[in-house]
């Protein structure tokens, strides 16, 4: 039953000046439970993301309290940075704050470069 499901529990992970290209699914993608790190410094290229099913922008971000700061991607197809949240997950994808984060092209469909959720804010900043 999924009251005996344990949650991946991970706090302060940081993924700091890495260049990331050439990946299928998402080039960083933040789980639910996860909380309080740091993204920043990375190069995200999403040239080969296959949108199979959600692969589709660059950074995702589900935990909470994390700082996306000073990164800089390319290539997405629908965001680059994003919050979202899972079914079931609860208390998610809350109090994130995206800063200094740089498009180096258009996303397909011209949308933005970084998404604000639907469903009020959720305590995420965007700047």
């Amino acid at each position: 039953s999924s009251r005996n499901v344990r949650r991946d529990v991970c706090v302060g992970n940081k993924i700091l000046n890495n260049r990331i290209t050439g990946t299928r699914a998402e080039p960083i993608d933040v789980k639910e439970y996860s909380r309080d790190g740091v993204i920043s410094g990375n190069y995200l290229d999403g040239s080969r993301l296959c949108k199979c099913p959600d692969a589709v922008s660059l950074i995702n971000v589900k935990g909470n309290g994390y700082r996306i700061e000073n990164n800089t991607g390319r290539n997405a197809i629908e965001e680059f940075f994003k919050t979202s949240q899972v079914d079931k997950a609860g208390d998610q994808a809350r109090n994130n704050v995206f800063k200094g984060n740089k498009c180096l092209s258009k996303v397909r469909g011209n949308r933005a470069c970084v998404r604000k959720p639907g469903g009020g804010s959720r305590g995420n900043k965007f700047y």
